[in-house]
């Protein structure tokens, strides 16, 4: 179950790491301790915190995109997003510089029309990280100051509703989530 306290904790570790970004990078070590000690937290993986993919640098980025591109030659989205029938959450950014996001909203949507407990998001002006950009497609990193409005709170809700949920406190289950879509 999560409660108050792992949500506070993950909006204390998101703030650092904006923090982080909009400094470009000045504090990066002691935010990648911070998150190596969270990384052990049972609600860890629900966070959308970075992980090893912050080690990005010059030197392993070759190595990154390599095991990127392997990923998704190894999946086929359109015949595997069909058949998941968990609740999911797909938050994507109009100004993402890797993912063309409303051709990817589309193609979800119509994957996912059959899971009731699926929502895509699409933001306006996010990033791949979803941070707002000022309407170019990749932002100066020195003047971020914020993620997309309304990111944090939909991704919120939706760890409410689906992570900690009547069921997880001896209730019954939760029902499908109102559709969302923009």
């Amino acid at each position: 179950m999560v409660g108050d306290a792992a949500v506070e904790a993950m909006r204390a570790l998101h703030r650092r790491d904006m923090a982080v970004a909009a400094a470009n990078g000045a504090g990066w070590n002691e935010l990648r301790d911070a998150l190596a000690k969270a990384s052990g937290e049972p609600w860890f993986r629900f966070s959308r915190l970075p992980g090893q993919i912050m080690e990005m640098n010059d030197a392993n980025r070759p190595r990154i995109a390599a095991w990127i591109a392997a990923q998704q030659r190894a999946m086929y989205p359109k015949a595997v997003w069909p058949r998941v029938k968990v609740p999911v959450l797909i938050q994507l950014g109009t100004a993402d510089e890797y993912v063309p996001a409303a051709e990817s909203a589309r193609i979800l949507r119509a994957a996912l029309a059959a899971n009731r407990a699926a929502t895509v998001t699409l933001y306006r002006n996010g990033t791949h990280p979803l941070f707002e950009s000022d309407g170019g497609r990749i932002p100066n990193m020195a003047n971020v100051s914020r993620f997309v409005p309304e990111y944090l709170g939909d991704l919120e809700r939706w760890i409410r509703r689906f992570v900690v949920s009547p069921r997880s406190a001896g209730g019954p289950p939760a029902g499908p989530p109102p559709a969302r879509r923009r």
